[in-house]
């Protein structure tokens, strides 16, 4: 089994998918940033996603890709804001 090495987190870039504005992070196991493909696949996974929630009014949340030693994972989190 390998030590625990530290991951690179890093904000990527600013997405906009019709009405909804979303925040793409990184992690990544090796390197500084996680694959092309990764990130790619998780701007595709988000449109798909997105359609399914009900707005928020503001239309507003952030995107994980974390490119991990065994295994790759996507989250999205759509912001839940209280009025």
């Amino acid at each position: 089994m390998e030590p625990y090495k530290p991951r690179a987190f890093r904000f990527i870039e600013l997405c906009r998918f019709g009405k909804w504005q979303m925040k793409l992070y990184g992690i990544a196991c090796q390197g500084e940033f996680p694959r092309s493909e990764l990130l790619a696949a998780a701007k595709k996974i988000a449109v798909t996603e997105l359609a399914k929630f009900e707005s928020n009014d503001f239309y507003l949340g952030f995107i994980g890709a974390h490119d991990g030693r065994n295994a790759a994972l996507i989250f999205i989190s759509p912001k839940k804001w209280r009025r």
